[in-house]
């Protein structure tokens, strides 16, 4: 929704051409992250901690999952 918002102002010339080349940067660095965030995530997968518990070991579980569907969806639209 962003970068198709983006686009637009782009279209629109609401945005100057050369802010493209930031975006794109900070388009890549948010990939990068993503990459790192989930990764260390699936490290610990199976595991649970005391502290943790069976219904937060879900929802880290599904935020996870979440995360690495949203990073699919970033490198199939690069």
């Amino acid at each position: 929704m962003i970068i198709g918002l983006v686009g637009l102002g782009f279209e629109t010339r609401n945005l100057k051409n050369s802010k493209f080349s930031t975006l794109v940067f900070f388009l890549f660095l948010s990939l990068l992250f993503d990459l790192f965030w989930v990764l260390g995530n699936l490290i610990d997968w199976g595991e649970t901690t005391p502290l943790e518990g069976k219904k937060t070991n879900n929802i880290r579980k599904f935020s996870t999952f979440v995360s690495l569907l949203v990073l699919f969806l970033k490198v199939s639209h690069f």
